[in-house]
Parts: C-alpha cells; sequence; structure tokens
C-alpha cells in the first residue's frame, strides 16, 4: 500500500473527527446560555445547496439539500445576527417581518411574527 494513500486516509479520518468534536463543543456551549427572547426584524434570507459542485462550467448536484440562513436585526440595539433556519420555518418568514425571535447562543430556536 503506498504512503500517500495511508497519508489520505489519516487525513480524512482527521476532518471527519475534528468536525465531530467541534459540533460537541458548539453544542455544549449554546446548551450552557440562556434562552433570549427579543423583538427583531428580518434583514434577509438566503439560501444555499450543498452538494454541489461545478466542473467545467456546468453544476452538478449529488444528495442536494437547501439550506437557508436567516440574517435578524435587534429592535432594541440594532445588532444583527445571521441563523441557520430548519428548512420548514423558512416558510413563515419573509424579508421585513417584525416579532420575537427566540435564540440561545448560536442556535434559533423560533420566530413568531407580530
Amino acid at each position: 500500500m503506498p504512503i500517500w494513500w495511508l497519508l489520505g486516509v489519516l487525513v480524512i479520518v482527521g476532518i471527519i473527527v475534528a468536525s465531530a468534536v467541534w459540533a460537541s463543543v458548539q453544542q455544549s456551549r449554546n446548551d450552557s446560555k440562556p434562552l433570549i427572547s427579543e423583538e427583531a426584524r428580518v434583514v434577509k434570507i438566503t439560501d444555499r445547496n450543498s452538494g454541489m459542485f461545478v466542473r467545467g462550467g456546468t453544476r452538478y448536484f449529488l444528495n442536494t439539500r437547501k439550506e437557508y440562513y436567516v440574517t435578524f436585526e435587534s429592535l432594541s440595539n440594532g445588532a444583527q445576527r445571521k441563523f441557520f433556519v430548519p428548512v420548514n420555518g423558512h416558510k413563515i418568514i419573509a424579508e421585513g417581518d417584525v416579532g420575537v425571535l427566540t435564540s440561545q447562543g448560536t442556535r434559533y430556536i423560533s420566530f413568531k411574527r407580530q
């Protein structure tokens, strides 16, 4: 077995382990934060296709899913925060909506329009 093959496998395993550790650390940090509910306005909704790659100018999609990110602006202090929003959650949110945003650390919990 060539050494480059072994190095490639070790790099891939290392990336998988590092990703799992990072996700666990981020979840622990979020769990230790209090739930915060504040009035906010939806500033921007962006979507992204995961599983897409481009080769020779052609887009290819493998096991794609659409991911939605929503930027909220706090009405009390003007601070903007961007959250990943589950696919079923983005359909009830539109740019310009005002309501109560509930979050915990970097985790989006809910948004209820007024």
